[in-house]
């Protein structure tokens, strides 16, 4: 017979959760720290022009590694699906680091 546990491939240990709340909490107030904040562009549209003072507002809040950028036209998309990605990243890292760590010390009991 195979000495192989029979988990599912989803199915963490408890001991993973635990450290994988606490990265994510951590992460959670890497992104929201701090108060979101607006600059505005004058555009210089020449004299008559349909643009003449118009200005383009844009915002940005706190975040990590990117800040969230966002004006009248939208979000910044990329900023956004970097920020997610590095994100999903780090946890899933934590995730194999955790359980590789875990099922290391199983297989050294006696």
């Amino acid at each position: 017979m195979s000495d192989k546990s029979n988990r599912r491939f989803w199915q963490i240990h408890l001991s993973t959760a635990i450290v994988l709340m606490f990265v994510a909490g951590g992460l959670i107030w890497a992104n929201v720290s701090g108060a979101p904040y607006m600059y505005c562009i004058e555009d210089e549209a020449p004299y008559g022009s349909h643009l003449q003072g118009w200005t383009d507002c844009v915002g940005e809040m706190k975040g990590w590694p990117l800040r969230c950028q966002f004006s009248a036209h939208g979000w910044h998309v990329w900023h956004t699906f970097a920020d997610a990605t590095v994100v999903l990243g780090i946890i899933v890292a934590t995730i194999f680091a955790s359980e590789y760590l875990i099922r290391r010390f199983e297989t050294r009991k006696p």
